[in-house]
């Protein structure tokens, strides 16, 4: 269960569950160990979510490709990456969007959404406004192909 190198290609990826980080990252960070932490606004209070994996995938060395339109829980499973495996962002600044929401459907058929807690990495960092800033930092990642991105990496 080892391989020496994979890519993670998050370009563009709008994010989505929160349940599919968790479950995802997993597959690579060992049992027990922080994935994500959030903070909710109302109450202040702090929840962690760890790993629920018990053999992970072994890899020497994780890249993860993201660009401005890497968003959400993209941006929540590329720091769990970062932060617990020392995988290496690769592309362009992502998104930034470091928050939580709450949505509300009325009788009326109309709804709301609340901005209802906010997310950290497992080492506490916030990306709320700044995004995820890439070690390798690739012009125009969004129009290069997967193949010119490992060259690109491979040359580093």
């Amino acid at each position: 269960n080892s391989c020496r190198s994979v890519y993670f290609d998050l370009r563009g990826n709008p994010g989505g569950s929160d349940q599919a980080v968790i479950d995802f990252a997993s597959a690579f960070i060992p049992n027990k160990e922080i994935v994500t932490k959030c903070r909710h606004l109302r109450d202040n209070v702090e929840k962690i979510f760890y790993s629920n994996t018990s053999v992970p995938l072994s890899v020497e060395r994780i890249y993860v490709i993201i660009d401005s339109d890497t968003i959400s829980s993209a941006e929540l499973f590329t720091l769990a990456l970062v932060d617990q495996l020392g995988a290496i962002p690769v592309g362009s600044t992502s998104y930034g969007k470091g928050y939580g929401m709450t949505q509300r459907i009325l009788k009326s058929g109309g709804g709301y959404a609340l901005i209802s807690h906010d997310w950290y990495s497992p080492k506490g960092t916030s990306i709320s406004g700044v995004g995820i800033v890439p070690d390798i930092l690739i012009d125009n990642v969004s129009e290069k192909s997967i193949n010119e991105i490992i060259k690109i990496v491979n040359s580093d």
